[in-house]
């Protein structure tokens, strides 16, 4: 394994394996046992006293032995760069390791590099891809810094190799039960019924790990044209998560991916900065977007979630800026990002402390509106929305609701006597554009049955 030319004439996954393969009934066992990246690199690097590291598809180091002896000459931080806030993995940004993981990917045999002084490793490598057959994308990739191996180092990294495919296969199948689980649970915290909230949810607002109690955000993740990839949009997420140290819980669905973002508190020179939501978005989508090039990576997010009932609330407001985002090209957000509501004014609404205000307010001037339509069958705050929404536009509203102007002037006139409001007036145009947008955030609040 001198050059790379010898090493990529191997073909690793064509090999014969059997019992007699140095080391394979133990990393078999460390596969069983529920070691796997973990048990596979300890052992593999604790037979060839060198440093070994696993990366999955995305690049996300699954388990490393670089933080022991070898730290100083191979550094782990070297293999995940970020400069100034922004995404950087070389495996994307730099152009010869970039060639390296295309040709491994293509050949799916291992590929010999040399050392890289810009990232501070000061030794070769070999990389072996770990795939589950010449058709399938590489599921893996195994780092050993040796380039001189031996034929008996040789086969036991074949040993290895052939662990990892059977704990591949074996996650595969994992994974999927766990998915389940955690839709259904989904599912449960989507539900409209409260009461079937409160039935099914697990114990102290936890979601496999994941905090319910604290401030969240429901993303929708859609990756077109090829919807059945959502998979692959969830461990590409899971890698860019992990690299960034978001807490965050992913969960493939219909199609899509579903990502449930907690919001953290930033600490700057005065203490604590609000998260900036939108910020953190654009970078995941970035990373998102970097990671899958072949795919158009949309995104949709609703309310701010502060109680329970927010996170089915807010479930059908990103499909709705989802959907949104597909058939109009104004619509608002950044790049693939879709916002059902600016984000910013999200913030001030879902304050918690600020409900009580917030709802009086709405309902001291739409709720009477809201009794007069239930008792004449006509829906005020609907056509008041209507107007608002088209810019107080007579002729426009009219045709949107189908009426005669006459209709719509009869209408906003009974507005007008019920609320004291004056159109014509900027101040109460600010007052029931806000009653609105507190009207629809806080619907069930105001409108329980």
């Amino acid at each position: 394994m001198g050059s790379s030319r010898n090493a990529s004439s191997i073909r690793v996954l064509e090999r014969s394996y059997d019992s007699g393969t140095p080391h394979w009934q133990d990393f078999v066992q460390a596969i069983v046992t529920g070691g796997k990246y973990r048990g596979v690199a300890e052992l593999l690097s604790k037979i060839l006293k060198v440093p070994v590291f696993i990366e999955d598809k995305f690049f996300r180091v699954m388990w490393s032995t670089l933080d022991r002896e070898w730290e100083s000459a191979v550094p782990e931080d070297s293999v995940v760069s970020h400069s100034n806030g922004s995404y950087h993995k070389p495996q994307y940004d730099d152009p010869q390791i970039a060639s390296y993981v295309a040709l491994a990917r293509k050949t799916k045999r291992p590929i010999e590099m040399p050392e890289l002084p810009t990232y501070g490793i000061r030794a070769g490598r070999i990389v072996f891809p770990v795939a589950l057959s010449e058709k399938e994308d590489v599921e893996a990739y195994l780092h050993v810094f040796k380039t001189d191996l031996t034929p008996f180092e040789m086969e036991t990294v074949c040993s290895a190799l052939r662990a990892l495919l059977v704990g591949v296969i074996a996650e595969r199948e994992k994974q999927k039960l766990a998915e389940e689980i955690r839709r259904q649970m989904l599912l449960q915290l989507f539900a409209e019924n409260a009461a079937q909230r409160r039935q099914h949810f697990i114990e102290e607002g936890r979601l496999v790990g994941f905090d319910v109690t604290m401030p969240s955000w429901v993303v929708v993740v859609e990756a077109r044209p090829v919807p059945e990839r959502s998979a692959d949009v969830v461990l590409a997420l899971e890698s860019v998560l992990s690299d960034k140290s978001i807490r965050a819980s992913v969960v493939p669905m219909q199609g899509s991916a579903i990502l449930i973002l907690q919001e953290q508190v930033v600490l700057g020179q005065l203490g604590s900065i609000h998260w900036d939501v939108q910020q953190c978005l654009e970078r995941i989508y970035a990373a998102l977007s970097k990671a899958l090039p072949d795919l158009d990576i949309r995104m949709g997010i609703g309310r701010r979630c502060c109680r329970m009932r927010d996170f089915g609330l807010a479930f059908g407001e990103a499909k709705k800026a989802m959907a949104s985002h597909r058939s109009n090209s104004h619509a608002k957000g950044h790049g693939g990002i879709a916002n059902y509501y600016p984000l910013n004014l999200v913030s001030l609404l879902a304050q918690p402390g600020y409900e009580t205000s917030l709802i009086d307010f709405a309902k001291s001037l739409l709720g009477p509106l809201d009794g007069s339509s239930q008792k004449n069958s006509t829906d005020l705050i609907g056509t008041v929305s209507c107007f608002v929404e088209n810019k107080y536009c007579l002729q426009t509203t009219a045709g949107k609701l189908y009426v005669h102007p006459n209709t719509l002037r009869y209408r906003l006139g009974k507005v007008a006597k019920i609320t004291g409001l004056d159109f014509q007036r900027p101040d109460d145009r600010l007052q029931v554009e806000l009653a609105l947008k507190i009207y629809d955030y806080y619907k069930d609040d105001l409108c329980p049955s």
